[in-house]
This record gives structure tokens, sequence and C-alpha cells, in this order.
């Protein structure tokens, strides 16, 4: 199984923002327990009307590509990605 630390993770979706058409995919638990497993994603810019009650800082503000929806999801909660080209899923580790 391969991993990534977090960090990494997202500093290589924001270099795909780079990139015309570049995605990446995502798979984090939701605060209730589910998890969301998103193959065509987009980092975006926050939106004024989601006002969050802790730091911006701590989401990953995506589109979800297949159909355009935006999405949330808090940084820690992710438990893989995938980068093109190949997609392959990759474990990240958030702490040691």
């Amino acid at each position: 199984m391969k991993t990534t630390t977090g960090s990494k993770a997202i500093d290589r979706m924001r270099s795909l923002k780079l990139l015309p058409d570049a995605c990446f995919g995502i798979m984090f638990i939701k605060e209730n327990g589910t998890v969301r497993v998103f193959e065509k994603c987009r980092l975006r810019a926050a939106r004024r009307d989601e006002g969050l009650s802790i730091s911006a800082d701590h989401y990953l503000y995506f589109v979800d590509m297949e159909s355009n929806v935006p999405k949330t999801c808090f940084k820690k909660l992710i438990r893989k990605v995938s980068f093109p080209p190949e997609f392959e899923w990759l474990t990240v580790k958030w702490f040691e």
C-alpha cells in the first residue's frame, strides 16, 4: 500500500490547479462517519456564504467535476487520494 503525507497530498492538489483539465481523486470520512469518494475533483476558492465556525485553513474546498457541484471536507478526515497519470489510490498519513 502506497502512502503520502497530508501536506504532500495538499501540495499536489494545489499544483494541479495550474494544469488545465487536471483533476485528482479523494476519499474522506464525513462528520457522521460515512465514507465519500469523488474520483474527479479540482480545488476551488472558498465562497463567502460558507461561514464556517472554525478557520477555513482546516477545510479543503473542491468541485466534483462529474456533477460540477462545490464540496467541502475537513482536511484531517481525508484518507486516500489519487493523482494523474495513473490515478492509483494513496493512503494519507496525517500523523506519525
